[in-house]
């Protein structure tokens, strides 16, 4: 039990220690709010809003709206199909937009020995934009984006988990192979078969561009299925 509460409490000491010590233009909050509809046990259909808060949590940055579907192929290997809204607040208090298509390939195994869920995502971007932002590339986006996520179950209720995503930028020319990492770790609480929540920091790292950035955030969650 002790072993437990340990686990259980150490993301909530990370995610607290890392918000105190981070610059204050670093730092920042994410809210999630998701429903999922199972269709049956191989398909589902899913919506989520996510909202960015920078500046200290006192600046609204990015807003996603993502409609989903997803197909489970075998335990193995499962695929998603998004179609996702985005906006951007600029500092001139105006929004600029894009749609964004992306299809992911999901891989799922165990590692048994240790009891840790392992999920490897390749994704595949593409962005078009609608009002153009603010960067001299005048073009569509193409992305690809690979995460690599571990997962620990702790019981029925809890889980933490910790991933690596890597952004590859397909047709910017100006940027690295490599433009972006960000690395999360996650307290999951799952209340019972519909709801369930989470807690979790998040730190975002601009690689090689004129004026990288690196953000950290903490975020909350609250999904539902039904």
């Amino acid at each position: 039990m002790r072993t437990k509460l340990r686990l259980m409490l150490i993301p909530f000491f990370c995610v607290l220690t890392s918000f105190v010590v981070a610059q204050k233009k670093d730092a920042g909050i994410s809210t999630n709010l998701g429903v999922t509809c199972k269709i049956n046990t191989r398909n589902n259909i899913g919506f989520s809003q996510m909202s960015y808060f920078n500046n200290n949590a006192s600046n609204l940055w990015f807003t996603f709206s993502d409609l989903s579907f997803n197909h489970k192929t075998n335990d193995h290997f499962s695929s998603e199909f998004h179609l996702r809204w985005v906006n951007h607040k600029l500092r001139n208090g105006s929004f600029q937009q894009r749609q964004m298509l992306y299809y992911s390939a999901v891989f799922h195994f165990k590692i048994k020995p240790i009891g840790v869920n392992v999920d490897i995502k390749s994704r595949w971007q593409y962005s078009a934009i609608e009002n153009h932002w603010n960067d001299s590339f005048k073009g569509p986006y193409f992305y690809h984006r690979f995460r690599i996520n571990l997962e620990k179950p702790i019981n029925y209720h809890y889980k933490v988990s910790f991933n690596t995503e890597f952004f590859e930028p397909f047709n910017r020319p100006t940027h690295a192979f490599i433009d972006q990492v960000r690395y999360t770790a996650t307290f999951s609480y799952r209340k019972n078969k519909n709801w369930s929540f989470s807690l979790s920091h998040q730190t975002m790292q601009q690689i090689k561009s004129k004026n990288p950035y690196l953000y950290t955030f903490v975020g909350f969650a609250t999904h539902y299925t039904f």
